[in-house]
């Protein structure tokens, strides 16, 4: 992975072109399939990637530095996340806001919450990724071994558990996936009862 030069540390723009172009290079070099949802997937430590998410992953274990009093929500993909972030974050907040100057009232939960990987992509000039709320609240869909050591050293990791059957997406990926690409279908396939007799 990319490391932080010196001459990159004082100059952030500088940072940020270095450490795209670096990422980019990196991406190049990794295996790379066609998704169903993304055209470009790119294999990196056995996981499969978008290559802009990877890219936001990177940059994050190289230079996102963690507080202690930092909350990561992790989840896979449509698990319930937003609803949990809207509670998470009412929790957290429970002292600060009344119910008419409620940040809920005019912002989604993503806002309030938003995902490590994306956001490091949209500030990563700012090493320390600065929220104004403390405990700063993030989201990540990253596997626990791609997270930055800070993180797995002192914060608090909310993981949220699903049967792989209730994540498996398809009318939501069907919306999101480029209409471009060419059109994919699924078999289900029934199962068949088994009835058990009596002994």
């Amino acid at each position: 992975m990319a490391s932080n030069t010196s001459s990159s540390s004082t100059n952030p723009n500088h940072l940020e072109k270095e450490t795209a172009d670096e990422y980019d290079e990196i991406v190049t070099t990794l295996p790379n399939e066609k998704g169903w949802v993304f055209e470009n997937l790119a294999k990196y430590y056995d996981t499969w990637f978008n290559s802009t998410i990877l890219k936001g992953i990177m940059l994050a274990h190289d230079h996102f530095v963690a507080h202690p009093t930092d909350i990561f929500l992790a989840t896979f993909p449509k698990c319930g996340t937003t609803w949990l972030k809207a509670l998470a974050f009412t929790i957290v907040n429970r002292n600060q806001f009344d119910f008419s100057n409620h940040p809920l009232l005019t912002k989604n939960p993503q806002e309030l919450f938003p995902f490590l990987e994306i956001f490091s992509l949209q500030d990563h000039e700012n090493t320390e990724l600065e929220i104004s709320t403390s405990p700063r609240l993030f989201s990540i869909h990253t596997p626990y071994p791609l997270l930055p050591k800070s993180i797995r050293s002192t914060c608090h990791i909310v993981y949220v558990v699903r049967d792989p059957k209730d994540v498996f997406v398809w009318y939501h990926m069907q919306k999101v996936r480029s209409k471009d690409l060419p059109q994919v279908e699924i078999q289900i396939k029934e199962r068949k009862s088994i009835q058990r007799e009596r002994m």
